[in-house]
């Protein structure tokens, strides 16, 4: 069950990190672009929560709301 969870979560991450890749592959070379050889896999700034800072305290706020916190493995 937490691998799933887990997987999923990873998921949604990446899926979203695709939407950076243009730019990423595009912009001057430098800290955040691995010197302009994006990889989505090795890069902290392209592996963050799909739609931002305010999508991710939704969320948050959403799990909280439902109090079912789906989606979410508490141990």
């Amino acid at each position: 069950m937490l691998a799933e969870v887990e997987a999923g979560w990873v998921g949604l991450v990446e899926c979203a990190a695709r939407a950076g890749e243009r730019f990423f592959a595009e912009c001057t070379p430098g800290h955040y672009n691995n010197e302009g050889k994006p990889d989505r896999k090795a890069s902290f700034i392209t592996n963050v929560h799909a739609g931002g800072p305010m999508a991710y305290f939704k969320l948050l706020a959403d799990w909280r709301e439902e109090g079912a916190f789906a989606g979410l493995a508490l141990r």
